[in-house]
């Protein structure tokens, strides 16, 4: 699989490339290969998260490789786009986004990315870099839920970093973004 997008940046074929992950695939790398990927997405999420997690990398042909499987339902992972630890509802949900296609209602999804993002609009879902009219903003730390009700929480292209927003507002991809400190 190729590298794809998350919204503008690269998230190295990810989500719908780990459905399709082979048998020959998983557990590619070694305890020294998940202590590392490890160490650099500790702060991504909460310890416990990312110590159980599924750690995935990709090979130079950009296939995903499990490093380590886990024992809880988060999967995280390092694409240039931003640190992230996304369960499955919230992988399913990416799956969606990524083949366009409407997410299974009433699958509520959450993430963390602690560290932060490296930019995304805030109103094209695939918007592959920042325009003058796509309302692009690089996020500070925070979570993102999907499948939640969002009619109570700011819309529109311009994020207020300092509390909840609607990212995608308007598409089936709409998600709520939640910022942390």
């Amino acid at each position: 699989m190729r590298t794809w997008t998350f919204g503008g940046n690269l998230l190295v074929s990810l989500v719908v490339a780990l459905f399709f992950v082979t048998p020959a695939q998983l557990v590619a790398g070694g305890s020294e290969d998940a202590a590392k990927l490890e160490k650099q997405l500790m702060n991504a999420a909460p310890m416990a998260v990312v110590k159980n997690a599924t750690l995935l990398t990709f090979g130079k042909d950009g296939k995903p490789m499990v490093v380590r499987k886990g024992t809880n339902n988060y999967t995280c992972f390092a694409p240039p786009s931003g640190d992230i630890c996304a369960d499955q509802a919230t992988m399913a949900f990416f799956k969606a986004w990524q083949m366009k296609q409407d997410p299974t209602p009433g699958q509520v999804g959450f993430s963390y990315m602690l560290n932060g993002d490296n930019g995304a609009s805030m109103t094209d879902p695939h918007a592959k870099g920042k325009t003058a009219d796509n309302h692009w903003a690089v996020g500070g730390p925070h979570v993102m839920i999907v499948g939640a009700s969002l009619d109570e929480y700011p819309k529109g292209g311009t994020a207020d970093p300092t509390q909840p927003y609607v990212m995608w507002a308007g598409t089936p991809w709409a998600h709520l973004m939640v910022p942390t400190k």
